[in-house]
């Protein structure tokens, strides 16, 4: 098998065909015989090609490879005997993430043990029935070859199938930069950004090409402007912050028309996810050849995505130092607390950004009961959106004291005004007795014979709340009363 890259760009300014000529020949490279011609099409992406040789019959027992026309970039070669074991149908790769993989394999025969390497070292055998192998730890955005062989009979195992693959990158935190290549000449190819995605339309001839130290981007007179052709940058952690995306771009010509948008994705393999943020449009002139920098509104999306830049049809586009920063949210303090820690608990206390939407909940202990928050609010769990700091407090009072109950058929019992900041007033229909106790259960106004009102005058109780239980023929009443 001949692993090997074509190195040249896919401008219009490129028309390399690359391939190696594979054959055997003797000890000293003479006298070769070439078995096949391997065509190396792809730039800039490592190709694997597999010639047999089972046909060749001479004496020449060395095998020779060389390059048959332009430059080409040789990254390996292996060699396997072919056996009369039967190597397995396929090899592939499931469960793929930035640091794990599984190989599994579909068999010749299931009886059949099978020898399982990565990188040409093995990892184990399978045992018969066995398909897939996780395999260990791996590296994020690198590449990794696989292969399965089958296992016959002991000393009798097939030639290796292989697999090669990328490990996703793994998303990266900001600030985030991309100067897009290194100094030097601009004839100094250097490709895609590592970790970068290219998505280009396949039907378009020189489409794409790249020079340092930008990354130029072309699309055919013939290609469509659709989201088919992009790169989109690693994934990155922009957490539950906003972001800015700022960056340089140019026409790739003086007298170019045409636009470069830059967006977002958040999957970078899903076009259907591109969110356009900023369209940068060129017109003709010499000072289309200028850089100029850009940047975007704050962006509000979810907490992974990639940068996306996408150009305009039959045009060129030069683009450079990509900076996406997070923007500062602001903090803000919830404080919660009980009237007395031995009737209940609370939850939900902390510091949360603005916007965020949090759940605060009080639970009384046994023998207890909620009461109200310190905002009168009657439910014990609650959902909101915190805009500011927050002190609340979860009152509790004892399960036998209760509120706007009755006992018996009491009526005509009204507290006015209620909540109060002066004087408060407590109407009876009937000769009743009031009393009024704090949430602890302490009685604060000692019961008190009235006929028809009841004057608490204003600092007679401290702010807070209070029940305020009336009691005559018709039975038992109690009211809340809030002081504040």
């Amino acid at each position: 098998m001949v692993r090997a890259l074509n190195p040249y760009d896919d401008s219009y300014y490129s028309n390399y065909d690359a391939s190696y000529k594979v054959g055997v020949c003797d000890a000293d490279g003479g006298n070769a015989v070439w078995i096949d011609t391997v065509p190396i099409i792809q730039r800039h992406v490592l190709e694997e090609h597999t010639v047999f040789l089972n046909h060749y019959r001479g004496t020449q027992r060395h095998v020779i490879v060389r390059p048959a026309n332009n430059t080409t970039e040789l990254h390996s070669i292996t060699l396997d005997l072919i056996s009369g074991c039967i190597p397995v149908h396929e090899v592939w790769v499931s469960h793929l993430t930035d640091t794990s993989a599984t190989v599994e394999w579909e068999p010749e025969n299931s009886g059949n043990s099978h020898a399982v390497y990565m990188g040409g070292s093995l990892l184990g055998i399978a045992p018969a029935g066995t398909t897939a192998w996780p395999l260990p730890p791996l590296t994020p955005g690198t590449e990794y070859t696989v292969a399965v062989r089958e296992i016959c009979s002991p000393g009798d195992t097939s030639m290796a199938i292989r697999h090669t693959f990328h490990t996703a990158c793994a998303a990266l935190s900001l600030p985030y930069f991309e100067g897009f290549g290194n100094s030097g000449d601009q004839e100094n190819i250097v490709g895609v950004p590592a970790c970068w995605t290219l998505h280009s339309n396949p039907s378009v001839d020189d489409a794409i090409a790249y020079y340092d130290p930008e990354l130029h981007l072309y699309s055919s007179p013939y290609a469509d402007s659709n989201i088919s052709n992009y790169v989109v940058s690693p994934l990155l952690n922009v957490g539950n912050h906003g972001a800015t995306v700022s960056f340089k771009a140019r026409a790739g010509f003086a007298g170019i028309v045409g636009s470069v948008e830059v967006g977002v994705m958040t999957n970078v393999s899903d076009t259907a996810s591109f969110i356009p943020c900023r369209t940068v449009n060129f017109i003709y002139g010499t000072t289309a050849l200028q850089w100029y920098q850009f940047s975007t509104d704050t962006l509000a999306l979810p907490s992974v995505w990639g940068v996306a830049v996408r150009w305009s049809a039959g045009h060129q586009c030069a683009f450079d130092s990509l900076t996406v920063t997070a923007n500062p949210v602001t903090n803000y303090t919830l404080t919660l607390a009980v009237n007395d820690t031995t009737m209940g608990t609370v939850s939900g206390a902390g510091t949360y950004d603005a916007g965020s939407t949090v759940t605060i909940t009080a639970t009384p202990n046994e023998g207890y009961r909620f009461v109200t928050w310190s905002d009168s609010v009657t439910s014990p769990t609650r959902v909101f959106v915190v805009t500011s700091d927050l002190s609340l407090t979860a009152y509790f009072a004892p399960s036998g004291v209760g509120i706007d109950g009755t006992e018996g058929s009491a009526q005509n019992v009204a507290i006015h005004p209620n909540p109060t900041t002066g004087d408060a007033y407590i109407s009876v229909g009937m000769p009743s007795v009031i009393t009024v106790t704090d949430l602890q259960g302490r009685t604060v106004i000692q019961p008190t014979p009235v006929d028809s009102t009841l004057r608490i005058a204003e600092g007679t109780l401290p702010k807070g709340i209070y029940f305020v239980s009336v009691g005559n023929s018709a039975g038992t009443v109690v009211k809340k009363l809030v002081i504040q």
